[in-house]
């Protein structure tokens, strides 16, 4: 980050942080960025300087989608097209995990670094934790090194492919899953992204599945026939499914048959799916799904979503779900 003077960028796009009550429920308010130059000014004097955009209307992040991704994207280029050395997105803490993968994809390559930050407590609520989740977001953007998109929360800077939503309540409300068979101090082999930073995206439908015992393989078809392009399956410990069943197993060659992109992932907090451990994974492979590795639920549909809106095909898909871009494997 430049030396003198730097500028942040703040972007705005609801949440708790910036909620107030209305009718007796919590409701996204535009309030918030009527004060927060004046709030970050005192927090922080007059060093750095600041660029403050907010995306109209602000939502509960119960709401956010692949729209919501790209407009944020969008968002945080024209910052860093204006020069911020940085800049801090204020999101929904629902969705943040969700939101955060995206962004790691859809900003690969951008020079300068993105920190999402929340709250669990609305800011004009006594004793929230927004103003320190807010400045130590700013200080995580201005760490000698800081790269990429991460998550700031309850004092902790965590990747923003590897955490995930873990409590409710609490304000530690993130959790990061560690990265399978790597030590720490590791360094991180990363490939650069199929696609160009500033590529014309062309969002695509994306879909999360969680197996459960007496899953209904029609769901697969409801999936295939509303026109979803890449799917996630969550799938038992390793990657487990069940494939004795063969409706289930039909509904997903009718699912790849028709193009649709599958890649399983654990739904265990911890460890990474291997497919090819048990007959039931096995033959998850043999139907075309692609191993998803130690890839969180979030980054998977954030990754998925990102190589689809590329106009990646399958095949290209497939090759690039097995490659490590943001640390997400």
């Amino acid at each position: 980050m430049s030396a003198a003077a730097p500028l942040i960028g703040v972007l705005y796009t609801g949440g708790t942080i910036g909620m107030q009550s209305r009718g007796g429920h919590l409701a996204p308010s535009d309030d918030l960025v009527r004060t927060l130059h004046a709030t970050l000014q005192a927090m922080h004097g007059d060093h750095p300087q600041w660029r403050i955009t907010a995306l109209r209307p602000p939502i509960d992040s119960a709401n956010a989608g692949p729209a919501t991704w790209h407009a944020m994207a969008e968002a945080v280029l024209a910052h860093a097209d204006a020069g911020c050395d940085g800049v801090v997105v204020l999101h929904g803490t629902d969705t943040m995990a969700y939101s955060g993968a995206a962004l790691a994809f859809l900003l690969h390559g951008l020079a300068v670094p993105v920190v999402l930050t929340g709250s669990m407590h609305p800011a004009t609520e006594p004793g929230s934790d927004a103003w320190p989740n807010v400045q130590g977001a700013v200080a995580a953007l201005r760490e000698p090194g800081a790269k990429g998109v991460r998550l700031h929360f309850a004092g902790r800077s965590l990747s923003a492919v590897r955490c995930t939503k873990w409590r409710s309540d609490g304000l530690d409300a993130f959790a990061e899953r560690a990265r399978p068979d790597v030590q720490a101090g590791t360094p991180r082999v990363t490939a650069a992204a199929p696609w160009r930073l500033r590529l014309r995206w062309a969002p695509r439908r994306v879909a999360l599945l969680a197996l459960h015992p007496g899953f209904a393989p029609e769901t697969l078809d409801a999936l295939r026939l509303a026109g979803v392009a890449g799917c996630v399956l969550a799938c038992y410990g390793s990657g487990t499914a069940p494939t004795g069943h063969p409706a289930f197993v039909a509904a997903l060659r009718r699912a790849r048959d028709a193009g649709m992109v599958l890649v399983a992932v654990s739904q265990c907090p911890e460890g990474r799916v291997q497919i090819d451990t048990y007959e039931a994974g096995q033959r998850l492979r043999e139907a075309g799904v692609i191993d998803g590795g130690a890839m969180t639920s979030e980054a998977a549909l954030g990754k998925l979503h990102a190589l689809l809106a590329a106009g990646l095909g399958e095949p290209d898909c497939q090759h690039w779900l097995r490659q490590d871009l943001c640390g997400e494997l």
